[in-house]
């Protein structure tokens, strides 16, 4: 399983490039603020909006960071 440290890496190799342009600037807006949190957030709702599948092992990894900050993707 990825590990919730890798979470943002992850998501710029392995669903960023299928984003629209515009995702992508504002995913990295959040990124490039330092703010996990909002990076996650967007990358789940325009990953909808683009109808983009997001990989299974991204998913496990929110998951896994949801449960262990109760509830709270982010902190690490």
């Amino acid at each position: 399983m990825l590990d919730v440290n890798d979470l943002d890496e992850a998501i710029a190799r392995e669903v960023e490039p299928y984003l629209t342009v515009e995702s992508r600037a504002l995913i990295r807006s959040g990124r490039d603020e330092g703010d996990p949190d909002f990076v996650v957030y967007m990358t789940l709702q325009f990953a909808l909006l683009d109808s983009v599948i997001i990989p299974m092992d991204i998913l496990d990894a929110i998951a896994v960071d949801l449960a262990d900050d109760g509830g709270v993707c982010g902190r690490r």
